[in-house]
């Protein structure tokens, strides 16, 4: 699974982040363009928001059901944070 949902920007509200996620094999690796994300480090605003389905930090609300897909797979996959 590789699915890519767009995460609102506070200092750029009209270019959103792009938030990755992979999952295979039982593995998932999120990447986020946000300045956290590109540095290599814990972007825990916009990751840990979409893992516990926070629907608020969506630039696009018809990604929607990504999210719900993303989260679904992970509550299946014990894959918790």
């Amino acid at each position: 699974m590789d699915i890519n949902i767009f995460a609102k920007s506070r200092s750029q509200p009209e270019s959103p982040y792009k938030v990755n996620f992979i999952i295979k094999d039982g593995l998932l690796r999120i990447h986020c363009s946000c300045p956290p994300g590109i540095y290599g480090q814990l972007c825990n605003k916009h990751k840990t928001s979409f893992i516990e389905g926070d629907f608020n930090m969506l630039y696009d609300l018809s990604q929607q059901h990504l999210l719900n897909d993303i989260v679904a797979t992970i509550d299946a996959a014990s894959l918790k944070k």
